[in-house]
Order: C-alpha cells, then structure tokens, then sequence
C-alpha cells in the first residue's frame, strides 16, 4: 500500500509540472497530461503545444485580462486531440471566489488521466 501511495505521488507530480513555460517537458516520458489553468495566451506564445497530443485540459476565466476569450478559443483550435476546455464564468486570471470549481474540474480531469495508466489499473 506504502509504494502504491508513493507512486501516486509520483504520478500526480509529473502530472502537475507547470509545462506551459517549458516546451521540453511537454516531451518528457513521465509527463502524461498538460493542464493549463489561466494561460496568458495575449503575452506568451504557445505554438509549441501544437502537434502534442497527450491529454491536455485547459482552464480560463472568461474575464481574464490575459487570455481574451478570441485569442484562448484560437489556441484550442489549434492543438491536437485529446483535449479540454472549461471555462470558469466569470472568473478572472487568478480564479479569485472561483477555486472550488476549479479544483473540481481539475481533480476530475486528473482522475481521468490516472484510470488510463496502464500500470495504476492493477
């Protein structure tokens, strides 16, 4: 039970390494999805993650000042299958009032992310 926690916690690490600012981890074996929460598409690029195709979840604001709802949709469009986007009403880049559904989305994403691992069915 002890290695099966210990493996979990590995897991969820790589799964939550913050790789929009690091296009080499997009690549990395132990890296099994890409979560963006908040990406500020209007001042950084981001064309690296076209052609990726792990999971991929990505979670805006529709007020954020940073990702203009036009410019976010763009950058879906753009990214390979599988893919998600939620977009939190109301919320603004830092998801201030809005964290629980956030969590919820995130946990559920992740969970689905973790029951496709081969070696965590067993």
């Amino acid at each position: 039970m002890k290695s099966q926690a210990k493996s979990h916690s590995q897991i969820w690490k790589a799964i939550l390494h913050y790789l929009f600012l690091d296009s080499v981890g997009c690549s990395h074996p132990r890296v099994h999805a890409l979560v963006g929460l908040g990406v500020p598409v209007a001042t950084a690029g981001m064309s690296f993650l076209r052609g990726i195709t792990k999971p991929k979840l990505l979670m805006q604001g529709t007020r954020d000042e940073f990702a203009p709802r036009h410019l976010m949709e763009a950058l879906y469009d753009s990214l390979a299958a599988p893919k998600q986007i939620h977009w939190v009403q109301d919320g603004h880049h830092f998801f201030k009032g809005k964290t629980d559904e956030v969590q919820a989305v995130l946990r559920a994403f992740l969970l689905e992310v973790l029951a496709r691992l081969p070696h965590m069915r067993e």
